[in-house]
């Protein structure tokens, strides 16, 4: 009996290892994060507060916020691991487009649907960030 109980220890103690399942904390995947959430959030406090609220007047913005999204995107595609960080990188790359693509469409949007589009993307970004800051 004793000989089992300490069979059982050691194999409890030599087979129970860190997790591997989870892809690794990466300091700059968090700083690209929290970027695109500055970023975000500061386009579109910026068209709010304008006067001019014209697509083309922020088309630049978009587009630099839109590469920034791809990146992430890219680098959590090919992060082992990652698919859960990916399903939400990717959630965020088509509601940005999506509103975006509203923008550009409809030329000039209303302070409400700028505070709900700005308040959407952020609800999107935080449980990325959240994942990240919780990778060992």
């Amino acid at each position: 009996m004793k000989k089992l109980l300490f069979l059982l220890t050691i194999s409890t103690v030599l087979f129970s290892c860190k997790v591997t399942w989870v892809p690794a904390k990466s300091a700059p995947q968090i700083v690209n994060v929290l970027d695109i959430q500055t970023s975000t959030t500061s386009l579109y406090d910026a068209i709010i507060a304008s006067s001019d609220r014209r697509y083309v007047t922020y088309q630049s913005d978009y587009a630099t916020i839109g590469r920034k999204i791809d990146t992430l995107v890219s680098v959590n595609l090919v992060r082992p691991h990652g698919a859960n960080i990916l399903q939400q990188s990717l959630l965020l790359q088509t509601y940005f487009y999506k509103y975006e693509g509203d923008h550009k469409a409809r030329g000039i949007l209303s302070v409400g649907d700028l505070r709900v589009y700005r308040d959407y993307l952020k609800s999107f970004i935080k449980p990325i960030l959240i994942s990240e800051l919780s990778l060992k």
